[in-house]
């Protein structure tokens, strides 16, 4: 991408399935391990309005502050990619070659 335009907002969303064992990154084989749970029926993007992760060049967003959120909590991601649209830089999905995996758990945690 960064051979193609100057300026861009990379982003993608997760695949979320169940692993079921600790990986163990000192293996060699970690990769193909996950790879293989990418294929696993029932391995899905569980979230259509949401984008998991994010990369963007320096000074993409100017130099005022990104407003003051929580990273990874609702409106962030949403933001940035609006933000992006709007500007008229280009936004780049790239959900289809990075294979981001996340293991599927309870949300217990953001209960209040």
């Amino acid at each position: 991408v960064g051979a193609a335009v100057e300026e861009f907002l990379l982003i993608g969303v997760r695949h979320t399935g169940v692993i079921g064992h600790r990986l163990n990154f000192s293996a060699g084989d970690w990769n193909h391990f996950a790879s293989t749970v990418l294929r696993r029926p029932g391995v899905s993007h569980d979230r259509l309005d949401a984008e998991d992760y994010f990369l963007w060049t320096r000074g993409f967003f100017g130099v005022t502050p990104l407003p003051n959120f929580h990273v990874g909590r609702p409106g962030f991601d949403n933001w940035l990619v609006n933000r992006a649209v709007r500007s008229g830089r280009p936004v780049v999905d790239c959900s289809a070659v990075v294979g981001a995996l996340h293991q599927r758990h309870s949300y217990r945690h953001l209960q209040s």
